[in-house]
């Protein structure tokens, strides 16, 4: 798979990707996102959770909707930061922060895949030859 990072709409660095990974535990987590950058996780998620505007989530309540899935790029002292993919309109603009000991499997199924430049074989060339 080839992911393409675009600013102001113009392709700037071309990335390849490995295999996903599962990342177990608080301390490994923080470790792959201070490594390697944002996770991606998945948790139970429930009706209440559609009206959260700001704070920390400790507990969520109300009927079981499903599972969604997020990307987690850091930690404070009391939890977790998060990016939904709901949308800027929804939280903290489109952030959120859960608790680490929350009750809806938050930080429980983290996965992260690993990322490597993937360069043309023509800029391979010119820079070996410039070596030489």
């Amino acid at each position: 798979m080839r992911y393409i990072v675009l600013t102001d709409g113009v392709e700037r660095e071309t990335y390849k990707g490995g295999k996903p990974y599962r990342i177990e535990g608080k301390d490994n987590i923080k470790k792959e996102i201070y490594k390697n950058g944002p996770v991606v996780f998945s948790y139970t998620l429930y009706d209440d959770m559609a009206f959260y505007e700001k704070g920390l989530i400790t507990k969520a309540s109300g009927n079981k909707i499903g599972t969604h899935k997020a990307v987690e790029y850091g930690w404070e002292s009391e939890g977790w930061l998060a990016q939904s993919t709901i949308g800027e309109y929804w939280g903290e603009s489109g952030n959120f922060k859960v608790s680490y000991d929350n009750d809806f499997g938050f930080g429980e199924n983290v996965f992260a895949k690993s990322l490597y430049k993937e360069y043309s074989i023509l800029l391979l060339i010119l820079f070996i030859t410039l070596i030489l």
